[in-house]
């Protein structure tokens, strides 16, 4: 259960609209409740991570998830977000781990694949990054044109963000980006 979907339904944030600082707040608290009566449900650690990242707060999602993951490990949603939460709290060699069993678990879904690539090159494993943004590109054909724009587009943003971070990766991120750009020009048909 989405921790976000009950502070809704308790008329903490409308339908509809984006959750403000003291929503997510309420809807935080209500997590905690919940994790606190039920220690031991993964849905309720999951719910309380997306609420912490919706608010900002990075370091407490990734250990919202992690334990979400220790409760139920073949969870690939979560699996994937402690991944990309690991990476975006600088834990590169648990991003790597979690996003690459995030790619075993599913498969199908290009932005597991993404997330590793992306943790690769920012621990300089270019050739290794390189070769799973391939896979995740190969991926995208069997998708929508619409969904896997979105995705490599998204991917393509990660990128962005880590080269204004890490000046001395730019030729590396050129290259996951020429990549994602054969993968655009494919999903265009």
């Amino acid at each position: 259960m989405c921790i976000l979907l009950v502070a809704y339904r308790r008329g903490h944030i409308p339908e509809g609209e984006t959750p403000s600082i003291t929503q997510l707040e309420y809807a935080i608290a209500d997590g905690l409740k919940a994790v606190d009566l039920e220690p031991t449900e993964p849905e309720y650690r999951a719910g309380l991570g997306q609420c912490y990242a919706q608010g900002g707060r990075e370091e407490e999602a990734y250990s919202a998830y992690r334990e979400a993951v220790r409760l139920q490990p073949d969870n690939s949603e979560n699996v994937f977000l402690a991944g990309w939460y690991a990476y975006r709290t600088g834990r590169l060699a648990e991003a790597i781990e979690a996003s690459r069993r995030a790619t075993e678990l599913r498969t199908d879904h290009p932005m597991s694949f993404f997330n590793l690539g992306l943790a690769l090159i920012a621990s300089g494993e270019t050739a290794a990054a390189l070769r799973e943004y391939a896979i995740g590109v190969g991926i995208c054909p069997r998708q929508t044109a619409e969904e896997a724009h979105a995705e490599i587009s998204r991917a393509a943003g990660d990128l962005d963000d880590l080269a204004s971070r890490r000046a001395e990766l730019r030729p590396e991120i050129g290259r996951a980006r020429e990549t994602l750009q054969r993968g655009l020009k494919s999903a265009s048909g």
